[in-house]
């Protein structure tokens, strides 16, 4: 199905189920109400599988099962399509970090992976466990086999988020530079830039070295690493990223720093909204 029959298609059926979702005013009074049975209440007339949960409060058994339905509606709606993988692959490689680092402290890690990626979260623990690696995608494999060497040689953890998270977004671009996408590519670029912010402010903030963020900086970006360099070495640094197309965003980052998380997530739902795939 090509974009211009998905669009209609998705809709119709996103139409059809959107009487579920949870108004801010049902959310608001959930966040205020003392009674448990009456946020059941409220979620089941919603759509949410209450008489399906063995413990009633387990609360995260019920998200993680209506996120993986989430899952499964993206992939009902565009079959065959491959840039669903685009949204699914995060899980793969936060999945592939978790039990990596559980394998080698020995210690349990099953209830810390998340559903919804490309491959099941059973299937990449009996791989990585009997360390099968061909089994993986060709990206993840190649990243895997790179992460596991630079951790036995250097002993420091670090080094696996770090490779891991950056063959992440060059999945992610590949994958949609692959789809001819202008939405998509744009998507992962604004992406990529402002992972590269909020690591930059943290580690200025937090006072480490300048070549930590070189080295975990993602290079397919919009934003030069030349120019965050200059960022460095100002005194002023924010005042260097005004010059970037995230300009207005930097100005909000300036009053308020405390909120960087909340404001550069409102800048992707922003970039969403005012798109169309």
């Amino acid at each position: 199905m090509n974009m211009e029959q998905l669009y209609p298609y998705a809709v119709g059926r996103i139409r059809a189920i959107e009487n579920n979702l949870l108004t801010n005013q049902e959310l608001n009074q959930m966040a205020e109400e003392k009674s448990i049975e009456k946020i059941y209440a409220t979620l089941q007339e919603h759509g949410y599988a209450i008489e399906e949960m063995e413990n009633k409060q387990n609360f995260g058994t019920m998200l993680e099962k209506e996120t993986q339905k989430l899952y499964q509606f993206m992939q009902e709606l565009a079959q065959n399509e491959t840039f669903l993988d685009l949204f699914l692959c995060k899980n793969d490689y936060h999945n592939v970090k978790t039990i990596l680092k559980g394998i080698g402290i020995n210690k349990p890690y099953e209830k810390y992976l998340s559903n919804g990626g490309r491959i099941p979260k059973e299937d990449l623990i009996e791989i990585l466990e009997n360390k099968r690696y061909e089994a993986l995608t060709p990206n993840l494999e190649k990243a895997v086999k790179e992460a596991i060497f630079q951790v036995e040689k250097t002993k420091q953890v670090q080094k696996m988020d770090i490779l891991l998270d950056k063959a992440n977004f060059e999945e992610m671009k590949q994958i949609a530079n692959d789809s001819q996408n202008e939405f998509l590519i744009q998507y992962v670029t604004m992406l990529c830039d402002l992972t590269n912010i909020r690591m930059f402010l943290r580690v200025i903030e937090q006072g480490y070295q300048e070549e930590l963020f070189e080295e975990a900086f993602l290079e397919v970006g919009s934003i030069s690493q030349k120019l965050f360099k200059q960022a460095f070495a100002s005194d002023e640094p924010l005042t260097i990223l005004e010059q970037t197309n995230y300009t207005d965003l930097i100005k909000k980052i300036e009053l308020q720093r405390q909120a960087l998380g909340k404001l550069c997530d409102n800048a992707m739902m922003e970039y969403v909204r005012s798109s169309q795939i």
